[in-house]
């Protein structure tokens, strides 16, 4: 684009030329280098005009290209959390925004609030109540003012900000804003409209994207426990085996039983026992913390991922989970054991062969008693 302005203004200016040169012999006289003088002028002032309406021109549709770009990258991201990802650079982008923030209403049951650039602090000060007016406002301007003792030296807060709202079926879903952290930066209304466009769009996208994964949850969970179910923990498995097979990491799996359940359910009645299952789901969470993927693989079997976790440090985990179900007594129930399998990744080893392996090892467990765990080596 810009070597077509660039070649249109070199022609222009030639043609510039030929006119003056056409226009000098008729120029005689008294008075002709004054003549010459204002023609010259009068040529040069229009081709100062003309460079200013190209450069206009040329800054309009580098504008409009970048904002198909991000707009284009929109629609092509997937996932929630693509789609909310992809709609805050893009908002910052075409208006020149530090921050970023989508909210949805606050009278949806479960609200979403994403942000970039922003602490969550920040992104729970900044949500945005909406107009008190029965109209929705096209956009709201909103600038913020401090009394500059209350603002730390090293703190740069927020000065201005812009917010749209995001159309949905029924009417808007919440806001997408901009912030600024400078004092001189206001948000216009080429900003304005810039952020509505890509409101119109973004709107939809979180509504259907939220739907989707709403929907995959309630694929992927377990009803009674909260828990993944089989079908999500065999889709982990595969992506954490691949994932170690590009960067070499250890992986492990842990599949255990409770041991003598069904006399529990055959004793004290279902009721019991999915009141224990609870538990065990709960009392693991727990004990495993964050980085791992616990999951209900049916009936009374659990199974557990753990990244980054050699056949050593799982049969550690091992450990603490059964004492984590030993005491105190789970209920009715009373004191809970289970019987275990454990294993590692192997090299070149896929995530349906570590599974058979595990799985070999839990049988080989159960035949031996119960409260056994048995490891599974490559």
């Amino acid at each position: 684009m810009t070597s077509i302005v660039v070649s249109v203004i070199a022609a222009l200016a030639t043609l510039a030329i030929v006119l003056l040169a056409l226009r000098l012999p008729r120029v005689t006289g008294e008075g002709t280098d004054e003549r010459i003088a204002a023609v010259t002028i009068d040529m040069n002032r229009r081709m100062e005009a003309l460079r200013h309406e190209l450069g206009d021109a040329l800054e309009r549709a580098q504008e409009e290209a970048g904002r198909q770009r991000v707009l284009g990258d929109l629609a092509g991201a997937t996932g929630l959390e693509g789609v909310l990802r992809r709609t805050l650079e893009a908002a910052a982008e075409i208006t020149g925004a530090e921050a970023a923030l989508v909210q949805t209403s606050a009278r949806e049951e479960r609200r979403v609030v994403a942000n970039l650039g922003l602490t969550p602090e920040e992104a729970r000060a900044l949500t945005i109540a909406g107009s008190p007016e029965r109209v929705q406002p096209s956009s709201i301007r909103l600038s913020y003012r401090y009394d500059p003792l209350d603002v730390p030296g090293e703190h740069d807060p927020i000065r201005a900000g812009l917010a749209v709202a995001l159309p949905g079926e029924a009417g808007p879903i919440g806001y997408l804003c901009v912030f600024t952290r400078s004092a001189a930066r206001t948000f216009d209304d080429r900003n304005a409209r810039a952020l509505e466009e890509l409101a119109t769009r973004a709107g939809p996208a979180i509504h259907n994207a939220r739907l989707i994964h709403e929907a995959r949850a309630l694929v992927d969970v377990d009803a009674l426990t909260g828990l993944a179910n089989r079908r999500r923990f065999g889709e982990l498995l595969e992506r954490e085996a691949s994932d170690v097979g590009s960067r070499y990491r250890p992986l492990s799996v842990i599949l255990f039983d409770l041991d003598d359940f069904r006399a529990v359910n055959r004793r004290l009645g279902p009721e019991v026992g999915d009141t224990a299952l609870r538990e065990t789901a709960a009392r693991g969470k727990e004990t495993l913390g964050r980085g791992t993927t616990f999951a209900r693989i049916g009936g009374d079997e659990f199974g557990v991922i753990l990244p980054d976790a050699a056949l050593g440090e799982a049969d550690q985990v091992c450990r603490r989970l059964r004492g984590a179900l030993a005491a105190p007594p789970t209920g009715q129930a009373g004191i809970l054991s289970f019987s275990a399998g454990i294993g590692q990744l192997g090299p070149g080893e896929d995530a349906a062969g570590l599974l058979r392996r595990v799985d070999a090892a839990l049988h080989r467990a159960q035949r031996g008693g119960s409260d056994i765990v048995a490891s599974e080596l490559v």
